[in-house]
């Protein structure tokens, strides 16, 4: 678990690398409690990018509108090879990258609670705060948190 103000509320970029050792279960990369970023690996090898409402804001608020923008790759993912995968959104949209392509994008618009409870878990999703679970089976690398949305040319390669 990262704490310290690592999920970021605004434009953002998250790069990681992952090697699986298996496919068949959801297994979580990335993942926050107030709905900042999660990232999972799908059992059928997929991955599921989603940004959403936050589920607490400052003082316990509720959001005023519930929104989860959702993004799944169009590529599996195999057991035993790396892939290199970013994820960045620039208060209009998040956007899913494997290997430098584009496997996807979906509108979200910017919520300022998501500077709350903004702690992040690497390889595995979460729940509230230090809760993780969903846990991720294979080998991580190379990750970079960035407080701006990187163009492609900036992602690791």
């Amino acid at each position: 678990m990262i704490m310290g103000g690592t999920a970021f509320p605004g434009a953002s970029t998250y790069e990681i690398s992952i090697q699986p050792s298996e496919i068949g279960t959801r297994m979580g990369i990335l993942g926050t409690a107030n709905n900042q970023i999660n990232l999972s690996l799908e059992a059928d090898g997929s991955l599921k990018l989603a940004r959403g409402s936050e589920v607490e804001g400052e003082a316990g608020g509720k959001p005023v509108k519930n929104f989860t923008a959702t993004v799944t790759s169009q590529i599996r993912l195999q057991p035993g090879h790396w892939y290199r995968i970013a994820v960045v959104y620039d208060l209009k949209t998040i956007k899913l990258y494997v290997d430098d392509k584009l496997e996807g994008e979906a509108e979200c618009p910017p919520k300022a609670y998501h500077a709350f409870i903004n702690h992040l878990t690497v390889g595995s999703l979460c729940g509230w705060v230090f809760k993780p679970h969903t846990f991720f089976k294979g080998d991580i690398r190379q990750i970079r948190l960035y407080g701006r949305n990187l163009s492609q040319n900036e992602f690791l390669k």
